[in-house]
């Protein structure tokens, strides 16, 4: 059964996919994997967020 941090989880998801479509941005393979893994539970914002910038960050 979904509790409300699923549904938080899930509702974040689809509104930060939302708004790139909107803004035209796309989403790379990298970061929907991970943004799923978020949405599922399997990770907390703070991993998703430190391995998008692990990933992406200029050095």
């Amino acid at each position: 059964m979904l509790d409300i941090q699923d549904l938080t989880r899930t509702a974040t998801v689809n509104h930060v996919v939302a708004t790139n479509n909107l803004e035209g941005a796309r989403t790379s393979a990298f970061v929907a994997k991970k943004m799923a893994e978020y949405r599922d539970g399997k990770i907390s914002s703070a991993e998703l967020l430190a391995a998008t910038k692990a990933r992406y960050s200029s050095k």
